[in-house]
């Protein structure tokens, strides 16, 4: 509750009860076999609806996606999408193709490296303050989602932008960790 009451700028005082969860819990683990992959590893999920910061972080999610305009340049938004820029693109019967994955997304992106992304926009956009995490993201947590698509994606317009022409690539493209190179 005293997060809550220190958020002054951000949570109106009237508002406040909206971000406290009353029987807070921490948060539980549960996880998935990724059967699609060889020796079928375990994909740790972390249950966070009912942890004390559920709901301030639901509020931050939707406070950065408000203040901060992702370019979303090389994202996938769906499968028809995706046919269409595929067909789009002109033949050639040299171009090959190659399927990357984003081994382990969340747990490998480091937050130190990941800040500097989020604090440029934030300057850019005039904000003050930012999350810290110390560690790496965790899946399940609601800032995840939105921390990793800014740091991805401030890779994917520098870097991946570099390499693309460097090595003459024809097309990327992005869905979650899931990445098309032409």
């Amino acid at each position: 509750m005293n997060t809550v009451n220190e958020c002054q700028q951000i949570i109106h005082k009237y508002g406040r009860w909206k971000y406290v969860n009353l029987n807070p819990t921490s948060p539980t683990i549960g996880g998935l076999l990724k059967f699609h992959k060889e020796g079928a590893p375990f994909r740790p999920i972390v249950n966070w609806n009912n942890a004390p910061a559920y709901k301030l972080d639901k509020m931050l999610v939707r406070k950065i996606r408000a203040h901060i305009l992702l370019p979303y340049t090389f994202n996938v938004e769906n499968t028809v999408k995706l046919m269409n820029d595929l067909t789009d693109l002109p033949y050639d019967h040299n171009i090959k193709f190659a399927s990357l994955d984003i081994n382990n997304m969340y747990s490998n992106i480091l937050i130190k490296e990941m800040l500097t992304t989020p604090e440029k926009l934030y300057e850019m956009n005039n904000i003050e303050g930012i999350y810290v995490q110390n560690e790496c993201l965790t899946m399940g947590a609601p800032t995840s989602s939105i921390f990793s698509e800014i740091y991805l994606q401030g890779l994917q317009n520098t870097k991946f932008a570099e390499l693309l022409l460097k090595h003459k690539l024809e097309s990327y493209f992005r869905y979650v960790d899931d990445i098309l190179i032409m």
